[in-house]
This record gives structure tokens, sequence and C-alpha cells, in this order.
């Protein structure tokens, strides 16, 4: 548990930092996602040998996970499983695979595409994310306001845009939408 929360809590805390761009972010819930994944994939091997070093370092009694599973709200009814399937499937895998519903439901392909390009209009080093592509997507998301011409005539507008942009230097220092404003 203390890995697959040690990981949860990196990423919100990560999240919360008030310096961190929407590309940023993105990137550290895919990360994250991915490090989940690695561990109910290849981790348990891992957690396993973690887990018993401590408990050598402990002077706590090991489980024999060959033995059979022995429910203890259940003890006398047969499970017909052994402690080894118990304990990796029954238990890290649910945990792992409920983190990563919960991240797939807050962050899906659809979702993390528009965070991304909505990360084009981020200010910071002259518009440095600034992507054409990216802002040509989210147009293409809204019909009813850029039909094909207009998508057309979008792509010359938004390349003279930008060019104008980082040529004015009033914009060099800019860093936050807010600083705009100012």
């Amino acid at each position: 548990m203390l890995l697959v929360l040690g990981h949860a809590n990196s990423l919100a805390l990560a999240l919360q930092r008030k310096d961190n761009d929407i590309l940023e972010a993105m990137s550290e819930v895919h990360l994250t996602k991915q490090k989940f994944q690695e561990i109910r994939d290849d981790g348990w091997d891992s957690l396993l040998s973690s887990v018993l070093s401590f408990c050598e370092k402990y002077g706590i009694p090991k489980l024999d996970l060959e033995q059979e599973y022995i429910d203890r709200h259940k003890p006398r009814k047969k499970t017909n499983c052994t402690n080894y399937e118990h304990y990796r499937f029954d238990c890290l895998n649910p945990v792992i695979d409920l983190q990563l519903a919960k991240f797939n439901d807050r962050f899906s392909e659809i979702n993390s595409q528009l965070l991304t390009n909505i990360a084009a209009f981020s200010p910071k080093n002259s518009f440095h994310a600034f992507k054409v592509e990216s802002l040509m997507e989210l147009s293409k998301a809204y019909p009813d306001d850029f039909g094909p011409c207009d998508l057309d005539d979008l792509i010359i507008d938004l390349n003279l845009y930008i060019d104008n942009v980082r040529a004015d230097a009033r914009f060099n220092q800019v860093a936050t939408f807010l600083s705009l404003v100012k």
C-alpha cells in the first residue's frame, strides 16, 4: 500500500505546484499511470522481496506463500488458492487496477489530448509552447465555429499571429496570462 499510495501522493503534490504547467502535469500523470502498470505487470517480485526483507529485519514471522490461503472471516471454508495467489491477484492487482481506473476516468486520452492542446496557449518564453497543429486540433473540436474555409484561413492567421507576438519585445518576459492584463 505504501508503494501505491506513495506514487499517488507524489503525483498529487506535483499537480498542486503552482509553477507546474499543463504539459508537465500531463507528463507526470502519464508517468504515474505507466509506473502503476509496471508495478502490476512486473513489480510483484520486487515488492515481495522488500516485504520479506522488512519481515526479516524486524523479526516478523514470514508467511509461507505456498500454503493454502485461509480467509480469516471464514476459516473453515476452503479458498482453493495459495497465499501467493491471494496476495498477488486478490490484494495487489485490484488496488492497482482501482488506481488505474481512477486515473483513466479523470485523465482519459481525450481529456489528456485536450489539456495538451490547450498548453499551446501558454505565454511562457515568448509563446514557446505555441503549436499551430495543437490549436488546429482544438478548432476542429468546434465545427459550428470553424468551417473548412475558416480552418484554411486560421492556419495562416495563427502563423502570422505567433510571428508578430514573438517579434514584439513586450511579450518577452510574459509568463502567465495574468501578467498580460497588468
